[in-house]
């Protein structure tokens, strides 16, 4: 698949939008690996109150965690930011 995917990034929107109340900013990420999203996640600094909880951050993190490998081979990072 060529990046930047449409269909990625439509997905990202839709659950930004999904996920809005959990942090009150319409801040989400997407891990993709092979085509498929490996990890996702939205902003929660404002919740941890730690400055390091970016939507990007956190998806990086988790994605780490579920291959078991510090390293995001051949893996996209697909991000957005709005206002709702």
């Amino acid at each position: 698949m060529k990046h930047p995917n449409y269909d990625i990034m439509q997905a990202l929107i839709e659950y930004t939008k999904a996920n809005y109340h959990i942090s009150g900013y319409a801040v989400g990420a997407f891990v993709i690996q092979e085509d498929e999203i490996l990890s996702s996640a939205v902003s929660t600094h404002n919740i941890e109150n730690d400055i390091t909880c970016h939507a990007e951050i956190n998806a990086i993190r988790l994605a780490s965690k579920k291959i078991k490998n510090r390293f995001l081979t051949n893996c996209y990072i697909y991000t957005t930011y709005g206002h709702l």
